[in-house]
């Protein structure tokens, strides 16, 4: 990134962390405060349930990105969400193909080899077809991505 002048953003847990672990603690708390009330979640957890500013903020550049290239994930799932062409290194798991062949892309087309990140000059942006299968796929999506895709955008 800081060879070609692209900006980035490191998504990686810290060491020792366990990014699952703590993901399902916080989200056991929050359900735990909707059921009896917020008083249960401490001002650490708080920022997860009413917008951690850092995760806000990091899905505000990736809505406003000319294109996103990871490896990870969840980071694939929120660049469709968005609507952000991405290309993405594939995995030991075939979880990003699979998401991608489930919102209508060719993983072909999107889905690159670790080798091939050197080749990479340019993020492409979706083609016309692409564009009506990720709008497709984004419109059976649950309502609350069209607010976070709302709120992130605007």
């Amino acid at each position: 990134a800081q060879h070609r002048g692209w900006s980035s953003t490191p998504v990686l847990m810290p060491p020792g962390q366990r990014s699952g672990r703590k993901a399902r603690k916080i989200a056991k708390r929050i359900q735990v405060s909707r059921l009896v009330g917020a008083w249960v979640l401490s001002d650490r957890y708080r920022g997860h349930r009413d917008g951690d500013p850092k995760t806000l903020d990091h899905l505000r550049k990736l809505g406003e990105a000319e294109g996103l290239l990871t490896g990870r994930f969840h980071q694939v799932c929120m660049a469709l969400a968005l609507g952000t062409p991405f290309l993405a290194v594939g995995s030991n798991t075939a979880k990003i193909e699979a998401i991608c062949i489930d919102a209508g892309l060719d993983p072909a087309h999107r889905v690159l080899e670790a080798e091939q990140i050197t080749c990479v000059h340019g993020i492409p942006c979706f083609s016309e077809h692409e564009q009506r299968c990720l709008d497709d796929w984004r419109s059976g999506l649950p309502s609350q991505w069209g607010r976070l895709c709302d709120w992130v955008l605007t």
